[in-house]
């Protein structure tokens, strides 16, 4: 029974790639063709050198913390345990927007620079920024399992190479990181795939990887897009394989136990130590939350765009579309009564809400527009009770509307 449900489970994961596989056949792609071309092997380079640069910060960024926070007498320690983790909650395109919002010329960290003489911050956008972004998006990869384990190690063969004098440094490499091999090629793993597949952090980095290629080309010439997700899935089904060979050659994590792992005085290194864990949590955790909260009390745009909005859901009884409209009942204020309360209640001038309101039919006949070129292309799947023609006579009238609001 077992063994079925593993294999119900395994054709459940399987079944993206068998699909991909079989889309390509059926559109025609030309993958092994595409795979030395100049629009592949560019984006095909950069995935790897940002996942491989990705994937070794975050190995040396995960372990250190790890070791930092579960072998040594840290300050504060309950507190970075629950911290450190948290990235994990923050999807990487919330992350690149947050450190953008937050360290790029006039962001938060730009206006509190100013105060100390400092006038501009260097940008952050292409390799720098992805890198440091999924850096700091994914090491938790690597912290949980490496903690978990070094939770785990029996102390008795540390204080054995202690007692013979061998340094705190000297103990980690010898007898520590043998051991926890396992779990650091694990955590690795799975942030060298992450970043990989990843599409959210490169896009607003500006980064262009194999993601960005296969987005861009998806509208545009799908049979390119299905032919490069193929070489990505190959490439990462060629770099799990090469993982999984290279566990095996590396010592058996399994063992005792230990309830009473050994903890190492940090000494002097105390301030330095507590510094770095704070600057990691600060970086991960800290820009994030600021950059949401900042969003969150703050009017980014102009409040006007919300009314035009507003006004131009508010369709009366008698008017196109009332049919759909909670307004289109009857008994509710008319729009200059709005405006006249708005005016009142907030001293704002509304003398050009127009503009708003043909900026709002604008913005959603783009957003429509794209959502119909991707019906069109297929994108969607197949919709048969899907209306295409009155979709696209929304579209005209979205901007017929934007029209005529700037010209009265």
């Amino acid at each position: 029974m077992l063994r079925v449900a593993g294999l119900v489970l395994a054709g459940a994961f399987a079944f993206p790639g068998v699909y991909l596989v079989y889309r390509n056949f059926a559109a025609g792609a030309d993958p092994a063709g595409l795979l030395f071309s100049d629009r592949t092997v560019g984006p095909l380079w950069r995935s790897l050198q940002l996942a491989v640069s990705v994937s070794a910060a975050a190995l040396a960024l995960g372990t250190g913390l790890a070791w930092l926070t579960t072998r040594t007498d840290l300050p504060l320690i309950r507190l970075w345990r629950i911290l450190l983790p948290l990235p994990l909650v923050f999807p990487t395109f919330v992350g690149a927007a947050a450190f953008i919002h937050t360290l790029n010329p006039g962001g938060l960290a730009n206006d509190l620079l100013t105060g100390i003489g400092v006038d501009r911050t260097p940008e952050l956008r292409g390799f720098r920024g992805a890198w440091l972004v999924l850096t700091l998006m994914t090491y938790p990869y690597v912290y949980l399992p490496v903690a978990a384990r070094l939770r785990q190690l029996p102390s008795t063969l540390e204080e054995s190479a202690r007692v013979l004098g061998d340094t705190a440094l000297k103990v980690f490499g010898r007898i520590c990181v043998p051991q926890m091999a396992t779990a650091m090629g694990a955590g690795t793993l799975l942030v060298f795939l992450y970043t990989l597949s990843d599409y959210g952090a490169v896009q607003l980095m500006r980064y262009d990887t194999l993601t960005r290629a296969i987005a861009t080309n998806q509208l545009a010439n799908p049979p390119v897009a299905l032919a490069l997700s193929l070489i990505l899935l190959v490439l990462a089904a060629l770099v799990v394989i090469g993982e999984r060979r290279l566990s095996h050659r590396l010592p058996d994590a399994a063992g005792v136990q230990s309830k009473r792992p050994m903890i190492y005085g940090l000494g002097r290194w105390r301030g330095p130590a507590t510094g770095l864990v704070a600057l990691a949590a600060a970086g991960a955790v800290g820009a994030p939350l600021v950059a949401l909260l900042d969003w969150e009390l703050c009017t980014l745009g102009d409040p006007l765009a919300d009314v035009g909005y507003l006004l131009n859901n508010w369709v009366l009884p008698g008017e196109s579309g009332a049919d759909g409209s909670p307004v289109g009942v009857g008994g509710f204020p008319d729009r200059d009564h709005i405006c006249e309360v708005y005016e009142r209640r907030t001293g704002r001038d509304l003398s050009r809400i127009n503009y708003y309101r043909a900026f709002s039919h604008w913005r959603l006949g783009a957003i429509t527009q794209g959502v119909y070129k991707r019906y069109l292309v297929g994108a969607m799947g197949k919709n048969r009770d899907f209306d295409l023609e009155k979709y696209k006579l929304g579209i005209h009238q979205r901007a017929e509307s934007a029209l005529r609001l700037l010209t009265e």
